[in-house]
């Protein structure tokens, strides 16, 4: 309970003596000083400003917490006018410019104050500098009759307390006698485990610890419900698990087809009758899934090319088929194709960024000679 009340009392201070008083300083050097104080006496920890040496480049940082070699937190501070976040990253993209900077995150709090607002962020290197808003720009004027942006701040300090100690600890006491560099090409959710990544897309064969093999993918959206369906029916992978992670991605967990082979492969080497057995299975394996409904609706792949096509010789010398890559797949006619769409493959003249998804667009590749493989 105490930790809270210093967390009011600060942020009422912040209100009445700092950023809510922002334009009764005469510089921005005594602005400095006196959020530099205040934030230094919250956070248990010295805020002060840094010198950059880089080259023949000098540059002087408004507010950081120095943790060892590293910044647990940078501020960028200004009276009026913004010019804050180009500020900061450059200040980082100097800091981490050194060769240990090549194989680890260094990551960072960033605090932004203009007159009488702040917002908190943070900074990370990987292959350049990257930043990620935490809050908003919140307010810090004191209205007697709406305390909500009072109660906003006081939350976010309290967070920022609690995150930047455990970050400070992290490069002080445990990154020293850390012996080996996260690679950055492997999602988060599967790092330490056995994963070889699928060509440049977020897509790995996972090992699991009893020897089987499954595919993860990562992407922003997923046609869960198609997949399963079909799936149940077996014209796709078993769907193990699709599930939200940090960041607004998804992580869909599959069956891996080990022994399959993509439809383009096997095409491209065919001619005459095999090659027209094959389009016919396909065509016959998409028509019946295509006639599976969700919620009594009739639904669309969006992405059916041969490429998202799996074949397998079955034991009667004929073909077993999958369907694979269900990020668009949703009800006919309801939903839309992404807005960033490859628009040198050979699409169905109708199929666009915004348009509706169609059956029709499904089968098309099929049925039209000019781009059936």
């Amino acid at each position: 309970m105490m930790m809270y009340d210093d967390v009011c009392n600060f942020v009422v201070e912040l209100y009445f003596s700092v950023l809510g008083r922002a334009q009764v300083f005469h510089n921005e050097a005594e602005f400095q000083f006196a959020f530099n104080r205040k934030m230094g006496g919250f956070l248990g920890h010295p805020v002060a400003v840094d010198m950059i040496t880089c080259q023949t480049r000098k540059v002087m940082t408004d507010a950081t917490v120095i943790a060892g070699d590293n910044w647990a937190a940078l501020g960028e501070l200004k009276l009026e006018k913004g010019g804050t976040l180009a500020l900061g990253l450059q200040s980082f993209a100097l800091h981490v410019g050194s060769p240990h900077a090549e194989t680890e995150l260094l990551p960072c709090f960033f605090i932004e104050v203009i007159g009488a607002t702040i917002r908190i962020g943070c900074l990370v290197f990987f292959e350049k500098v990257a930043w990620q808003p935490l809050t908003p720009f919140m307010n810090c004027f004191y209205t007697e009759h709406d305390r909500t942006d009072m109660a906003t701040l006081c939350r976010a300090m309290c967070a920022l307390k609690k995150g930047l100690t455990a970050l400070h600890s992290y490069y002080i006491e445990a990154h020293p006698s850390v012996n080996t560099i996260t690679p950055k090409d492997i999602p988060y959710p599967l790092q330490g485990r056995r994963s070889v990544r699928i060509g440049n897309k977020l897509i790995f064969i996972v090992t699991r610890d009893d020897g089987e093999r499954r595919i993860f993918k990562y992407c922003r959206q997923y046609g869960e419900e198609v997949h399963r369906s079909w799936a149940e029916a077996g014209w796709a992978p078993l769907l193990y698990d699709c599930k939200p992670i940090a960041g607004g991605w998804l992580e869909v967990e599959m069956q891996y087809l080990a022994d399959w082979n993509p439809s383009l492969s096997l095409l491209k080497g065919m001619d005459g009758a095999a090659k027209h057995e094959l389009q016919a299975a396909i065509t016959t394996a998409l028509k019946r899934a295509l006639s599976i409904p969700i919620d009594g609706c009739q639904v669309a792949h969006g992405d059916m090319r041969p490429p998202n096509v799996m074949i397998k010789r079955d034991d009667g010398g004929g073909f077993d088929i999958k369907f694979i890559d269900f990020d668009w797949a949703r009800k006919d006619g309801v939903a839309r194709y992404p807005p960033f769409m490859n628009t040198e493959l050979p699409w169905h003249p109708q199929v666009g960024a915004g348009k509706l998804l169609q059956q029709d667009h499904d089968t098309w590749w099929l049925e039209d000679k000019s781009c059936a493989i």
